[in-house]
């Protein structure tokens, strides 16, 4: 995953540091690397790309105004989309962005906050990533989906919603994709059952989905 800050340094860095907070209470055993631009020459981006595991090994690497040379430019930005992709989380913060740099994080970020003239402008518009990672039965996908949902809070009740929506759509138009019919029927209903095991079993909502999207 791929966020990217940029413009107002105060605020750009308060928003990353909330963003990170969240990403360090979600996955508290994850690696944090922050790299600037002294250190930017002698990282190795694709060791930092290596896959370790969907919940061990997990890192979050943080940019921190590594950007503003040309030379880290041509080693970061053609890796952009791989560094959205990845497991792993990327947090990019830039004071100074040129109007194609910017133009290039923006678009192969997973979210971006840039303020301009006092003003926060970001990616907004429905996510529906983790519905149609559940219809295609891609349970890493869904995980991930799942994660950048939460980590921009959007209620889990809300995405708990979507996904037994998406469920009873496949049932109702007869397209089970990756499923046979007997498997959406029992999709239905674990989603059904999952808000009240969750509360029975006194585990949060969110946690409750991730646990359920391993199993798909």
């Amino acid at each position: 995953m791929l966020y990217v800050f940029g413009g107002d340094l105060t605020k750009s860095r308060a928003k990353m540091r909330t963003t990170l907070a969240a990403l360090e209470k979600r996955a508290p055993f994850a690696h944090a690397l922050r790299v600037t631009n002294e250190d930017i020459e002698g990282v190795d981006i694709e060791n930092l790309l290596a896959a370790q595991g969907l919940f061990y090994n997990k890192r979050i690497v943080i940019f921190d105004n590594a950007l503003g040379e040309k030379t880290a430019q041509k080693k970061i930005v053609p890796l952009l989309k791989k560094l959205a992709q990845s497991e792993h989380v990327f947090l990019v913060l830039e004071e100074e962005l040129s109007a194609d740099l910017k133009k290039q994080l923006v678009a192969c970020a997973t979210k971006a906050d840039i303020s301009e003239e006092g003003e926060k402008k970001a990616k907004s518009g429905p996510d529906w990533a983790a519905t149609n990672a559940l219809e295609r039965r891609e349970s890493k996908q869904l995980w991930l989906a799942l994660a950048k949902s939460f980590l921009e809070g959007v209620a889990p009740e809300m995405v708990h919603g979507q996904l037994f929506w998406k469920a009873k759509q496949m049932m109702l138009t007869k397209r089970f994709g990756k499923y046979t019919e007997g498997e959406v029927r029992t999709l239905i209903g674990s989603l059904a059952e999952l808000p009240h095991q969750a509360r029975r079993r006194g585990m949060e909502m969110e946690y409750a989905l991730e646990k359920f999207a391993l199993k798909i």
